[in-house]
């Protein structure tokens, strides 16, 4: 019996290194898949991550250039309210200093030196107050 149960304690044996190389086979494999999972994981996380870093820039750029369009505009629209304003404040000058006399002086010395347009302004402003009367009648 001694010679049977050898045999059978080496089949034995063999059966329980194979179990155990299959283990060790199985826990390196995991091993190599959870790491392949983990390198893949850390690029799609690397590369998300600059995705993002880019959208940022992206649209903190488009942002700074609309918000300068914005600025340029309001600037030039208050530039433009203040050159009218300076031409109003000059107009309202002018006609506190020269009054209706130097007013009328002012646009008989222009009639004088150009005759012939003064002539065709007062035409077309007639015409103009002509058709504006004959409309409300």
């Amino acid at each position: 019996m001694a010679e049977t149960s050898n045999p059978m304690m080496n089949r034995i044996q063999d059966f329980g290194n194979q179990i155990g190389q299959a283990t060790v086979n199985a826990v390196e494999g995991m091993k190599s898949v959870a790491d392949n999972v983990g390198t893949k994981a850390n690029e799609f996380l690397a590369d998300s991550t600059k995705r993002a870093e880019e959208a940022g820039a992206y649209i903190s750029q488009r942002a700074g250039e609309a918000t300068t369009a914005v600025g340029e505009q309001l600037k030039s629209a208050g530039d433009a309210s203040a050159q009218v304003g300076e031409k109003l404040r000059a107009t309202g000058d002018y006609i506190e200093q020269e009054g209706l006399e130097g007013i009328a002086a002012d646009i008989v010395a222009v009639i004088k030196k150009n005759p012939l347009a003064s002539i065709l302004a007062g035409i077309c402003l007639g015409f103009c107050m002509g058709r504006a009367v004959s409309r409300h009648h």
